[in-house]
């Protein structure tokens, strides 16, 4: 699966980070959830000095921490860049970032960014 076929309005209920066993031996994860639907992003380590993304794709795993049903518009960042953003559709901030930064340079980098102070649930009034 691609990222960019994620682009759009969605719900957004959750992100878990965390590691898997690969070839590669073990890499980082980030699981989150749109729609009901939990998402499975792979880094491959590379050689150490460059990562990233290796693999998207589906699982019937929930997330251990769920948060409130949030609306979000996912954007897919393709110019130097593999990233999407999903931002919060009620204060326009970006709350996840997934995928490869520089993606066409020497040094590529695997992108699992998750910021929950920018979620409109947890700014102070």
């Amino acid at each position: 699966m691609k990222l960019k076929e994620l682009k759009g309005k969605h719900t957004f209920t959750g992100v878990e980070f965390g590691t898997k066993k690969t070839y590669w031996g073990e890499v980082n994860t980030a699981k989150f959830q749109l729609d009901g639907v939990t998402y499975v992003a792979v880094e491959n380590p590379s050689d150490g000095y460059r990562s990233y993304l290796e693999d998207l794709y589906t699982c019937d795993d929930k997330i251990t921490n769920p948060i409130p049903e949030t609306d979000v518009v996912c954007v897919h960042k393709a110019t130097y860049d593999d990233i999407l953003e999903v931002i919060d559709v009620q204060n326009g901030e970006t709350i996840l970032r997934v995928g490869t930064e520089n993606i066409n340079d020497y040094y590529p980098v695997c992108i699992f960014e998750y910021s929950p102070e920018n979620l409109h649930i947890n700014k102070i009034i």
